[in-house]
């Protein structure tokens, strides 16, 4: 009987600690999901940001002189918060890509009228595509590809598919900035155009979000209409203004989607 009983109280003293244990990792593992959605917001706000870089840069490259004060104002915000990253978050500092941005960043923030419209937009969409795979890194590593969405989506599909599609609204934005800016368009230029377009129709036929449809369907109505054409009959800023309105929608719904997440 003796031996039953101290058997019995060894099987309770296991599945006490082990249900304390689950609570404790539970608990911890909550903190670093609640620590990354922080880190999340921050590190999109930076995307953001990069992307109106890119967009204003080329139409200043393009033509559009009137662009620089925006610009101006835009490097000092983005050095902000990339000091702000570096100062709180431990994790990223050990992550490639960050190490090396500052380098980066100095090609980028130096705009010259010698630089061709080309070149400014790969540079920028090597930041930015790097920058994307810091932003899953960072989703993954903080676990909050477990959560889901307030309609009960999977949490990946905010980084793996808004994220992307605000990206092909961006890259659409820059070069139609540069387009609109110096007047004419390049075939080069024209074949991109027709692939980001073709990228967002995707999005829209697999879109979760109907809510993100009208602006997009605005801006590739836009395109087609008055910036693919002999004459652009939008100038830089119109159409930049155009564009960041479908961005803009489109890192809304990111936002409140991310704001959603529960496990």
């Amino acid at each position: 009987m003796t031996v039953f009983i101290t058997i019995l109280l060894c099987i309770i003293l296991v599945i006490g600690a082990l249900v304390v244990s689950g609570m404790r990792n539970e608990k911890g593992n909550h903190e670093k999901q609640k620590e990354g959605i922080k880190w999340l917001h921050e590190l999109v706000l930076m995307l953001s940001l990069i992307q109106q870089h890119r967009g204003l840069t080329a139409g200043y490259i393009g033509g559009d002189k009137r662009l620089m004060p925006r610009i101006t104002k835009l490097q000092t915000e983005i050095e902000q918060i990339q000091n702000n990253i570096d100062k709180h978050f431990v994790w990223v500092k050990t992550n490639g890509f960050w190490i090396g941005k500052i380098d980066h960043w100095l090609r980028l923030k130096t705009v010259k009228e010698d630089k061709t419209k080309e070149y400014n937009f790969n540079q920028h969409n090597s930041f930015i595509r790097n920058l994307l795979h810091l932003i899953e890194e960072c989703a993954e590593q903080h676990h909050l590809q477990e959560m889901k969405c307030s309609d009960d989506t999977p949490a990946n599909i905010l980084w793996q598919l808004l994220l992307n599609a605000g990206e092909s609204v961006g890259q659409a934005r820059a070069i139609g900035t540069g387009i609109a800016a110096s007047g004419s368009s390049s075939s080069v230029e024209r074949i991109k155009l027709h692939f980001l377009q073709q990228q967002l129709e995707q999005f829209l036929a697999r879109n979760p979000m109907p809510e993100l449809a009208p602006p997009i369907e605005a801006l590739l109505a836009c395109i087609e209409s008055q910036i693919l054409i002999e004459k652009p009959s939008l100038n830089a800023t119109q159409y930049f203004e155009l564009a960041t309105k479908a961005l803009n929608k489109i890192m809304d719904g990111f936002k409140k989607q991310l704001g959603s997440l529960s496990a």
